[in-house]
């Protein structure tokens, strides 16, 4: 059995860290559960920058610990934070005592979120990690880690479609891509950066048994199902989230002095405006929303090779990286990247 805890998560990162699949998996003899755990990284300081991200600059310096990773030709730095409970408790007591003002300043500079509830720490002891990219976009993200009891130990992809066993496996996500915790090089590899450079003879030494279902459930279990999974956010987050931007703060409090002066027709065109706006932005995003679901989603059966059995038929969902794929003699539509290695 494998487990995994939460980490400590900021404003409307949890739609944006569904690990593995779901919030539970099942794969064969293993169950996946998510829970929080430290990481330890090593890296260097990232060094000071100045002008109009000089303010940044100087909360991210004073980092102990750092990390610079490069993902498809991105740049990621990493820096290590840990809630504190006394600034959290400030946070919220001066939260309540503004009438909720102050969160949502918060909500619009998540940097001072941040700030207000988390101290500086070394990546060795972070439970989130504050992520900037290229575009200077920053992000934060809750290290994780999914725990091996007994029964079976996790697996590590090392090259040759090979995997090692270890009793944990750390790893954060950003952008929906699992960043795994290398401790032999002592440094975080994305999950797309395995099984590569495979000499092709391995290609038909994996094609004569395929993979067993011990592999398999590892495998599942870290790189997860094979699909591109488009949740549709609630309407009720969409509607929260268009309402406390600040132009339709400012439009409130604007309705409120224009009604209080007793412009209540102009007040009340003003408010049917932003309900219409609001309304039209909500119907447009989850229109793009379902488009993209669509336009991503695609299962089908396919048959596959494993422990060196006959050919069985499952779900192009339950693909995992070195299962080996029968194609049919009238052809299919490949649901993943694959290599042939016998026919025309």
């Amino acid at each position: 059995m494998f487990r995994v805890k939460w980490g400590y998560l900021l404003e409307g990162d949890r739609e944006r860290v569904p690990l593995l699949h779901g919030n539970y998996s099942t794969c064969n003899n293993c169950l996946t559960k998510r829970y929080a755990y430290p990481v330890a990284i090593q890296g260097t300081r990232y060094s000071r920058r100045t002008g109009r991200k000089d303010t940044f600059n100087r909360m991210s310096t004073q980092a102990t610990h750092s990390a610079h990773i490069t993902v498809d030709d991105e740049n990621l730095y990493l820096w290590g934070y840990k809630t504190n409970r006394i600034k959290m408790a400030l946070t919220w007591i001066v939260t309540v005592l503004t009438l909720g003002s102050f969160r949502l300043l918060l909500y619009w500079y998540p940097k001072w979120w941040v700030k207000c509830t988390a101290s500086e720490c070394s990546l060795s002891t972070a439970d989130c990690l504050l992520i900037r990219d290229a575009h200077m976009d920053v992000a934060f993200r809750p290290v994780l880690c999914m725990i091996s009891d007994s029964v079976m130990q996790m697996g590590f992809p090392i090259t040759g479609f090979q995997m090692t066993d270890v009793s944990t496996l750390r790893y954060f996500t950003f952008k929906k891509l699992i960043h795994l915790w290398y401790a032999d090089e002592d440094r975080f590899i994305s999950i797309d950066s395995l099984d590569v450079d495979i000499d092709f003879h391995q290609f038909h030494i994996m094609g004569e048994k395929g993979l067993s279902s011990v592999d398999v459930a590892k495998r599942l279990a870290v790189y997860g199902k094979n699909l591109i999974d488009i949740n549709l956010k609630p309407l009720h987050v969409l509607l929260f989230r268009e309402v406390v931007s600040p132009f339709y703060i400012f439009q409130l409090f604007s309705v409120a002095i224009w009604f209080s002066d007793h412009y209540e027709i102009y007040a009340s065109v003003i408010v049917a405006m932003s309900l219409f706006s609001i309304a039209m932005d909500l119907y447009q995003t989850r229109k793009q929303e379902r488009k993209l679901r669509s336009m991503v989603h695609s299962s089908a059966f396919v048959q596959v090779l494993r422990n060196g059995e006959n050919p069985i038929k499952i779900s192009s969902e339950e693909l995992v990286p070195g299962d080996v794929i029968l194609i049919p003699p009238n052809g299919c539509n490949m649901q993943c990247d694959a290599v042939l290695i016998n026919g025309t």
